[in-house]
């Protein structure tokens, strides 16, 4: 996926998709046995097409579905780093890292306060 702040986007550049290499690339993982096991929609994504995982079968990725199915907290610390934790079967909350350096180098200590918080909360409880 093309991601923002990229030479590539700024200057909208057309790619365009080989369609004969992908079904090439499909029909060699078939022959030595891979089968898709995950498929993630991305935006921006060249040729509007997905992103698919394919794995030999019973050694598919645990981590990859547990991320894709949002099922498990996503900690992030850096600049411009967002965490989703998890608050229930349905529901995140989203807290992100400042994306200014400036803001980040100033307040980046308040932020990660909040989230090990959470963190020391749910280790406390048990969650």
């Amino acid at each position: 996926s093309i991601k923002n702040g990229t030479d590539y986007l700024n200057n909208q550049n057309v790619s365009s998709f080989d369609l004969n290499f992908n079904n090439k690339i499909i029909n060699r993982l078939k022959e030595n046995r891979y089968n898709p096991y995950y498929l993630y929609r991305q935006k921006r994504i060249i040729g509007g097409n997905e992103n698919i995982g394919y794995s030999i079968k019973r050694h598919e990725c645990v981590y990859n579905i547990m991320m894709i199915q949002e099922l498990h907290d996503i900690w992030g610390f850096g600049m411009g780093a967002t965490s989703k934790l998890h608050i229930n079967s349905k529901k995140f909350e989203q807290i992100s890292n400042f994306r200014s350096m400036r803001e980040y180098l100033l307040r980046n200590k308040e932020v990660s306060a909040k989230k090990l918080k959470v963190l020391f909360d749910r280790y406390r409880s048990g969650k």
